[in-house]
């Protein structure tokens, strides 16, 4: 898990020193468009109409841009129709051709007394706290003196090239200048000639409600739907007698240019041509009504608070068996986003989303790396411990379980096998070291080959001596019949060898093995230096002293009743046999033991 969390703690640095570029910010932008679409259309307030001079209209009066008289006659048309703000999203920085329609234009605007121009910053490499123009593009002198107050249409694209925050107010001189909407919405509220109540950093004041912003003023754009959400219609409607009082009366208009070619319109989540005029009405709209968006310090924390909890959660989470993990994060990813979509839906915050749900991917991705490297390299050491003593089904269940061989041990009911060549003090005294060497080589390896082949495990060999388990490491249904399996199959292996070990001067070879089921403990016994995972206990001496009293019994393999007791029903069906010897006194130990010589089934 502590990767996880490293994992976790570089992304929120990174999260935290990430500025509005970059490949962060445009995730975040992608992120953001998905959230709008997956909210849907809003409703609006009915306060908002949009007039368009369209292709259309362009048909019918004129070609574009239309000269100062016919701007001037608009406005005396729109005042008797009873707006309460009419709001121009066009520029008007150079004086009409006509020497009079700058004037006649400029008395209507005064006739009406609440119309607000539109002013635009030209920006070079400055900074500040709020956006600081070079030079402010301003309607001509008789215009901006006339107008009830000026508002600049600038926007400023994010990471992704889309406008999704508004600039409140441009740096002008000492003072501010305020945006096309927030001026608009301030002439409706009667608020055009008091000074702007601002908190750098923080927010303004806008006729007591508060608008959270960040540092630089800015707030996110609330986009209510695509284009023709707000109620539009085109300005040639004003001239043909087709634009009802009703639809203007009360209402905050704003008066713009949609014509092919001139270029005012920018991608949204909804669409990727709106135009801009729509999206001053839509800032219109979510100011009058307090549907605001809010992305600033406050919801900066917030996002290096759900990154950090995502991360720490997926580390958890990710410590799961794999599939559970996988399962696991898929679902903490859904949660996650669910959470910061909710909160955009229902209460307006924006959150980032991209590096939550890296948190939960990378960190929970690291973890789980990190586990299967683990898993990989103690497969690789129980593979190399046991290849050579269990068979090689039983070596990948060992890999896939290796909660078989947790440290300590436990108790349980096992069989042992006990194997030792008899004569093998005075084999040894006889044979040349390097001819001994060969034939034990030979006899364990074919030894070893059968316990594997029947499901044991070869836990030592003490000389020419060999314990083998059954039932362990590995759980076997029945280990009792799998020793007697290996036990007779042992002997048929010393009997077909038999050319073999008279060609390394052995002959004949004679081997004793004994077998007993009963409680021991098995694990992993020894210092900090060195582990064996082995067998303990009485029922293992019991089987060491069964191989020892074979040869006294007359017999090649020797069984304890407490195994007899488990195969007996099967031994026939098995090719196998057992004689009841009785009571056998076995050596270095007090009482009797009773005993089975096990055979094949011919013998």
């Amino acid at each position: 898990m502590r990767i996880g969390l490293t994992v976790t703690a570089l992304l929120v640095i990174v999260q935290a020193l990430a500025g509005d570029g970059g490949w962060a910010a445009r995730l975040e932008a992608l992120t953001l468009d998905g959230r709008f679409i997956l909210r849907g259309v809003l409703p609006v307030s009915g306060e908002v109409l949009v007039l368009l001079a369209d292709d259309s209209s362009v048909e019918k009066l004129g070609r574009w841009p239309w000269p100062r008289r016919r701007m001037a006659d608009l406005v005396d048309r729109l005042a008797a129709l009873g707006p309460e703000v009419v709001a121009f999203d066009l520029l008007f920085p150079e004086a009409d051709p006509d020497p009079g329609g700058d004037a006649a234009f400029a008395q209507s605007i005064t006739r009406f007394g609440r119309v607000v121009l539109a002013a635009y910053g030209e920006f070079g490499g400055g900074d500040g706290a709020l956006p600081t123009p070079e030079r402010i593009v301003r309607p001509i002198p008789a215009l901006a003196d006339a107008a009830a107050d000026l508002g600049h249409v600038n926007l400023f694209p994010d990471a992704a090239g889309r406008p999704s925050r508004e600039a409140l107010m441009l740096k002008d001189g000492d003072g501010v200048l305020p945006s096309l909407a927030l001026a608009a919405v301030r002439l409706r509220l009667g608020m055009a000639g008091e000074p702007l109540r601002t908190d750098a950093g923080h927010g303004l004041d806008l006729d007591g409600q508060w608008i959270a912003t960040d540092g630089a003023l800015r707030m996110p754009v609330n986009y209510l739907g695509p284009s023709g959400t707000i109620d539009t219609a085109p300005l040639a409607d004003l001239w043909g007698g087709r634009l009802e009082a009703g639809r203007v009366r009360g209402r905050v208009v704003l008066v713009g240019a949609a014509v092919t070619g001139l270029g005012d319109r920018f991608p949204t989540p909804f669409d990727d041509a709106l135009a801009g005029v729509e999206r001053h009405a839509m800032l219109v709209d979510t100011l009058l009504t307090d549907r605001l968006l809010r992305q600033d310090a406050v919801t900066r924390l917030g996002d290096l608070g759900v990154t950090a909890l995502a991360g720490v959660a997926a580390s958890a989470l990710a410590g799961f068996p794999p599939v559970a993990a996988l399962a696991a994060l898929a679902g903490l990813a859904l949660v996650v986003a669910g959470a910061i979509h909710a909160a955009f839906a229902l209460e307006g915050l924006v959150l980032g989303m991209a590096f939550p749900l890296a948190a939960v991917l990378l960190p929970g991705g690291a973890v789980m790396a990190q586990a299967f490297r683990r898993s990989r390299a103690e497969g690789r050491r129980i593979r190399e411990a046991f290849a050579q003593y269990l068979h090689p089904d039983l070596v990948e269940r060992l890999v896939r379980h290796p909660q078989a061989l947790r440290p300590g041990g436990e108790e349980r009911v096992l069989t042992v096998l006990f194997s030792d060549i008899r004569g093998f003090t005075g084999l040894s005294e006889r044979l040349p070291p390097d001819r001994l060497i060969a034939f034990l080589g030979a006899y364990l390896e074919a030894m070893t080959a059968e316990i594997r082949r029947h499901g044991g495990y070869v836990d030592k060999f003490i000389g020419d001596g060999i314990l083998a388990v059954f039932g362990a490491p590995v759980a076997r249904a029945e280990p009792a019949l799998d020793a007697c399996r290996c036990a007779l199959a042992m002997q048929a292996a010393v009997a077909a060898g038999a050319e073999r070990w008279r060609s390394l001067g052995v002959d004949p070879l004679r081997v004793g093995i004994g077998i007993h089921t009963g409680p021991m403990v098995i694990g992993n016994v020894g210092g900090a230096g060195r582990l064996n995972y082995t067998v303990l206990g009485d029922a293992v001496n019991v089987g060491a002293r069964l191989e020892s009293a074979t040869k006294a019994a007359g017999a090649d393999v020797l069984i304890s009743d407490a195994t007899h007791r488990l195969v007996a029903e099967r031994l026939a069906a098995e090719g196998m046999a057992a004689r009841p010897l009785g009571p056998l006194s076995l050596p270095g130990r007090a009482g009797a033991v009773e005993a089975w010589a096990l055979t094949g089934g011919g013998e």
